[in-house]
């Protein structure tokens, strides 16, 4: 296996990010939002702003080549217990890189921050159709917490 190290973003590294994270929405969601339909403005202002807000961008790299990425910080307080929980906004891993172990790597970094950050939880949402990401997550020991239901009008 290639030699992979992870380590926060620099500003430089979070653009490349953010414009992969936009370009790479069809997959992401499980091909439930297609690119075209996206403001691509208003997304890339509303992952500015996570990112601004206490969170932090890992990337995972072999050699200087950006091999997968993953944005975690803080989510909002609970309605029902005001606790704050570490959420994993985004997670990616280039297709040539997976089945290496790297999403497994870039989550267990997020474990560590959730730790350091003082959450005793970690979330994150997953596409119903995208059923790879939905595989890792339940093998890594996330459950099923709530569900979202949705109607076109």
């Amino acid at each position: 296996m290639d030699q992979i190290v992870i380590r926060r973003a620099d500003a430089k590294e979070i653009d490349e990010v953010i414009s992969i994270a936009i370009d790479t929405i069809d997959e992401s969601t499980g091909w439930q939002i297609k690119a075209e339909q996206l403001n691509k403005e208003h997304l890339n202002k509303a992952l500015r702003d996570i990112i601004n807000n206490e969170s932090v961008v890992l990337c995972a790299f072999d050699d200087q080549k950006l091999a997968g990425f993953v944005i975690f910080g803080p989510s909002g307080r609970s309605i029902f217990t005001e606790e704050r929980t570490g959420f994993i906004y985004d997670l990616y891993v280039m297709p040539n890189y997976r089945g290496r172990g790297i999403a497994q790597r870039l989550i267990a970094d997020c474990y560590k921050l959730t730790e350091e950050m003082g959450f005793k939880t970690i979330a994150l949402n997953v596409f119903s159709k995208n059923k790879p990401a939905r595989k890792l997550y339940e093998k890594l020991g996330f459950k099923e917490y709530t569900v979202v239901l949705r109607k076109d009008i």
